[in-house]
């Protein structure tokens, strides 16, 4: 799995490059700011001052948005692994949660 999505592979350079620049793009908009800012405080409390080494705080969260990205949509295989993501609007109800609400999945990804 790390060979396939994990650090260096193409689908997180491609995704994270993305996400990059999504988030370059609407890191500024009221609801993604706020979210930034709580993801921060969240990191702040867990870990304190980040060492030296590690990425920088924007990639940082990119890369776990990347993360949660790839578990809601692992979890949705399992789920319902005989059955393909029927299109656009089942793959925007699994990154928002709602496909997994909708079907008594509760406390998963909320706040991600």
């Amino acid at each position: 799995m790390e060979a396939a999505f994990g650090p260096g592979s193409p689908i997180f350079d491609q995704t994270t490059e993305r996400l990059g620049r999504i988030f370059s793009q609407a890191g500024q908009t009221p609801p993604v700011a706020a979210r930034f800012r709580e993801w921060q405080r969240r990191r702040d409390n867990i870990h304190g001052q980040k060492s030296p080494r590690a990425p920088s705080t924007q990639e940082l969260f990119i890369r776990q948005t990347y993360l949660a990205l790839l578990a809601r949509l692992t979890a949705r295989r399992f789920v319902a692994p005989r059955r393909p993501i029927s299109g656009a609007e089942e793959i925007l109800e699994v990154i928002n949660v709602d496909y997994f609400s909708r079907r008594g999945i509760g406390n998963f990804g909320e706040g991600d």
